[in-house]
């Protein structure tokens, strides 16, 4: 028998090794960036992500792997476009995984990171908008712990 873990805004099993790597990251996401000030923060319903926010805004209001969670969480199919200075990144999901990303002359995962780094930039969601091209297979949480394992390895390299 199951046994589920329930916060206000979202349900895991916590029996599956999925669950217990989603919980993780979750937690290492949110506290690492409530710390920072910023992201999701459950704990105040003031800094939550409003449904207006979530469809467009400001990167230096909302980090972009906070809303990546949010729509897997929510099960989002369509392309959220970024936007950063005079270049435009896209990021498909289907069923709230990510299945592509395209950012400059890369496409995948390292186009999802090189994404993931910006912390400046405009964003918008269009649903309307999908893509048949797969180049993402990972499940959104490992990819969001891979980022974070990548750029902790870039900084502590230089």
């Amino acid at each position: 028998m199951d046994v589920f873990l329930k916060f206000e805004w979202w349900v895991l099993p916590a029996s599956s090794l999925v669950g217990i790597v989603c919980l993780s990251l979750i937690f290492l996401l949110l506290f690492e960036n409530r710390k920072a000030g910023g992201g999701i923060d459950p704990f105040n319903k003031k800094k939550k992500i409003s449904v207006k926010r979530m469809t467009e805004g400001d990167l230096a209001g909302v980090p972009l792997a906070d809303l990546l969670m949010e729509f897997f969480r929510q099960k989002k199919s369509g392309t959220l476009a970024i936007e950063f200075l005079d270049r435009a990144g896209f990021i498909f999901f289907n069923s709230g995984s990510i299945v592509h990303s395209k950012y400059l002359y890369a496409q995948g995962k390292q186009a999802l990171f090189d994404l993931l780094d910006l912390e400046a930039g405009r964003f918008h969601f269009k649903p309307e908008l999908l893509t048949q091209q797969t180049t993402i297979t990972e499940e959104t949480s490992h990819l969001l712990l891979d980022w974070k394992n990548h750029r902790e390895k870039i900084l502590m390299e230089g």
